[in-house]
């Protein structure tokens, strides 16, 4: 995996905490600094009077430290992950205790790499692959001459379009493998269907098309991540296998933090389940679609359980899937964080986004949050009076939300998008419960 300043920057609790991580990435302020494959270790010495003691691992990312602070990504974490970055460590053997850690968090140390790395040919592993690629290029052209001819109708022009135009039109992109292209041109018909038309949303929907079409056609220029990310927004279709086979694979005792269900304009219950792990603090999201019948795993806010996550290949790890339909739930404490306002938190997601900027939706717990409503409108304001809109939100659940808070402040799950805040679950006295 390639680290560069701003992605090691996203992994830390606070811009603070990266400063001082900054400061004491310096070979000399430590006894041990090595690396080993996928492993990386060190020891430096703190307040106590014992060195600390820091391993790493790679791939999937993972960190421990033995300082004081709980956070995961502490800064002898973060320094250490710097000066790996910058190719300053040495090349030792591994010590016992660093492959005893790595045996207990089922860590290979041996670094998982995709076949032939180097992204100017990561697409030409197989025949078939090499194919889809050429399909999609040729759907890309295709759909560039078609966004030039619609915006050279003017926007306000786009609303009397029939309705089979747009139609037509995603069922061409479909046929061209760009199925996520294809169901955004099928979101603008679908809004241009509602009584009230909201054109700033088909703009910005327009605008992304338009950039992913710009950013593909210099793909080649991109690193192997980027790459990836790029079809996945495109519409790549990743089958479970290729999943697994990728070997981005993280075992942790993760922790339910909400869920949502909803049908899709395919009309598939489309269901989000977002989970954390407890050793590592991965957010991860359990992304499943049905047609009819039951889920084979079921979910509820809070379960916990331990279980190896698989992660879709991408620049900011997000997106996985279990390879088992069954899941033993075990009782444990877990901590999560929780950020202060919206504020602290957007300028997390921030991060993330600077970091790979398709990052679209994500999940935390934000605390002293009321629910309001404004000119028929339903908000969330923190503390500092800051606003954002609640979407998929049903009467009967605006009714509990509104009942649960009686006007005080609240700590919330929540599903963040640039759409608005989707309300998972609430916090009462350090428990999880669905809303």
């Amino acid at each position: 995996m390639h680290f560069n300043p701003e992605l090691i920057r996203s992994y830390s609790p606070d811009d603070e905490t990266y400063k001082r991580a900054e400061n004491i990435a310096n070979l000399h302020k430590w006894s041990v600094a090595a690396s080993s494959d996928n492993l990386v270790w060190g020891e430096i010495s703190g307040s106590a009077s014992d060195a600390y003691s820091i391993m790493i691992c790679i791939e999937p990312l993972l960190f421990s430290c033995n300082c004081p602070v709980k956070a995961q990504t502490c800064k002898h974490s973060l320094a250490l992950l710097i000066l790996f970055a910058r190719n300053e460590l040495s090349n030792q053997t591994l010590p016992d205790k660093v492959q005893r850690w790595a045996n207990n968090n089922n860590i290979s140390s041996v670094e998982s790499k995709l076949p032939n790395e180097d992204a100017s040919k990561s697409f030409n592993k197989d025949k078939r692959s090499f194919e889809r690629l050429e399909l999609m290029r040729s759907g890309i052209e295709d759909l560039e001459r078609w966004l030039y001819d619609v915006m050279a109708q003017g926007l306000a022009n786009v609303a009397f379009s029939n309705q089979l135009f747009w139609e037509n039109a995603a069922a061409r992109f479909k046929d061209s493998k760009l199925s996520r292209i294809s169901y955004g041109i099928r979101e603008i018909a679908d809004e241009l269907s509602s009584i009230t038309i909201n054109y700033n949303i088909i703009a910005q929907k327009i605008g992304e098309i338009a950039l992913l079409v710009q950013v593909f056609k210099n793909i080649e220029k991109l690193e192997f991540e980027q790459q990836e990310e790029l079809l996945n927004q495109i519409g790549r279709l990743l089958r479970k296998n290729d999943v697994i086979e990728s070997g981005k694979k993280l075992n942790d005792i993760w922790l339910v933090c909400g869920k949502s269900e909803h049908y899709n304009l395919d009309g598939l219950l489309e269901r989000k389940v977002w989970l954390q792990g407890k050793k590592s603090g991965t957010s991860a999201l359990l992304l499943d679609y049905l047609f009819q019948g039951d889920f084979d795993i079921k979910f509820n806010v809070s379960d916990t359980f331990e279980s190896d996550l698989y992660f879709y290949p991408s620049i900011f790890y997000q997106r996985a899937l279990l390879n088992s339909n069954e899941i033993k739930l075990i009782a444990s404490a877990h901590e999560f964080k929780v950020f202060n306002n919206f504020e602290a938190y957007l300028s997390s997601f921030a991060k993330k986004v600077k970091v790979n900027p398709w990052f679209s939706m994500d999940q935390a717990f934000v605390e002293n949050l009321r629910p309001t409503i404004i000119q028929d409108k339903v908000l969330l304001h923190d503390e500092k009076l800051s606003y954002l809109p609640i979407i998929k939100l049903s009467d009967k659940r605006l009714y509990k939300l509104l009942s649960i808070s009686g006007g005080q402040p609240i700590t919330l799950s929540i599903a963040y998008s640039t759409a608005g805040i989707e309300v998972l679950a609430y916090v009462q006295d350090n428990s999880i419960y669905a809303l």
